[in-house]
């Protein structure tokens, strides 16, 4: 079988539910943002990969497996990472010219309360149109808590392991990925170095959503203010450095 000419490359960081299926499934239907997925996710991988196989042959064989008119394209997070590539240098001597983003939510106690709903409701987004049973979503502040200040401590991390390996993320958000979804196209477009795209196609997957999240945050932040001025400040850089789009 012939190689796949690799042009560009290209990592998504993120952490869950801050929008990385939905956002990678429109870079896929551009036709000129690769296919990105979560080629190195352990979970994903079971029974796909020989025992024993170098990482070197391993990454290679993913890459091309994955590589869409040039362009490859994943999306990694710090669980993918340590499982697949033990450690930054690593991953970073495979990917060397790869041009980096780090995906966020603005919100995360909204993000928090969409992890804490999944686990409820076994319900993530959807290419049906399967309603949450709002009965078995029901309001765990501890579990918010507990989950903000993982989702915070797992941003920092990435954004100063990021740091650490001389590389200037795209800060991207779910929310500003919402508001102009051509427009986060267009600024990942740039920052990879390929044409921007003229027209989306729109995403089959549904975004699920139910009123309670929204009641359950605001109730959240009402109980927790100091505690939320803390947040704000540990994840300022974050908010304050994201791409205008």
């Amino acid at each position: 079988m012939s190689r796949r000419a690799i042009i560009k490359t290209y990592l998504i960081f993120f952490t869950p539910r801050s929008g990385s299926s939905w956002l990678t499934d429109l870079c896929a239907r551009t036709h000129r943002l690769g296919r990105p997925g979560e080629v190195f996710n352990p979970d994903l991988r079971k029974g796909l990969d020989p025992d024993g196989e170098p990482l070197a042959d391993r990454v290679a064989r993913i890459v091309q497996r994955n590589v869409r008119g040039g362009v490859f394209g994943a999306e990694v997070t710090m669980y993918h990472l340590r499982s697949t590539f033990g450690d930054p240098e690593t991953l970073f001597a495979h990917f060397g010219d790869a041009a980096t983003m780090l995906l966020i939510r603005e919100d995360t106690v909204l993000q928090s309360i969409s992890i804490l709903r999944k686990k409820q409701t076994q319900v993530g987004h959807s290419v049906s149109k399967r309603k949450i049973d709002d009965e078995a979503f029901q309001y765990d502040p501890n579990v918010i808590k507990r989950t903000v200040q993982q989702r915070t401590k797992t941003e920092r991390t990435l954004l100063a392991m990021l740091k650490e390996q001389g590389r200037v993320p795209l800060l991207l958000s779910y929310e500003r990925n919402m508001a102009n979804p051509l427009g986060a196209i267009n600024a990942m477009a740039a920052h990879i170095g390929v044409p921007p795209v003229p027209k989306l196609k729109e995403s089959n997957l549904t975004i699920l959503r139910t009123s309670k999240s929204e009641e359950f945050a605001q109730q959240f932040k009402q109980e927790n203010p100091v505690f939320m001025k803390k947040i704000e400040r540990l994840r300022s850089e974050l908010i304050e450095n994201l791409a205008q789009y």
